[in-house]
């Protein structure tokens, strides 16, 4: 599938990541990292994702997805290790134009 490289100024801008994984904390942090305003929505987090809460570098919606957590975000990262779930968020995404970048389906992502 043909690709065009990119690279976003996400200084600021809101990214939300959709799971509280692994994956989903080094996303997350590389993220803070490139200064955007995170926010992680997922039922639980990993220790790496407690963290970057406990510290006030992303906030978290202590909760499963659901429509309209997309809102006024520039990108999304689905990373829940539930096939479906990430699915549904990346059509969300789709449908609301937001960049998705699909961890468990690479080539269905959109960024």
């Amino acid at each position: 599938m043909p690709r065009h490289a990119l690279l976003l100024d996400l200084t600021g801008r809101r990214v939300v990541v959709v799971g509280g994984g692994p994956v989903a904390a080094r996303r997350a942090s590389r993220l803070v990292d490139d200064g955007a305003d995170v926010v992680v929505v997922a039922p639980r987090v990993c220790e790496d994702l407690a963290e970057l809460v406990a510290r006030g570098a992303v906030r978290w919606e202590a909760r499963d997805y659901r429509p309209g957590d997309l809102d006024a975000a520039w990108l999304v990262h689905t990373a829940t290790g539930d096939a479906g779930a990430d699915a549904a968020v990346a059509a969300d995404a789709d449908a609301a134009r937001v960049w998705c970048v699909h961890a468990g389906d690479a080539a269905a992502s959109t960024a």
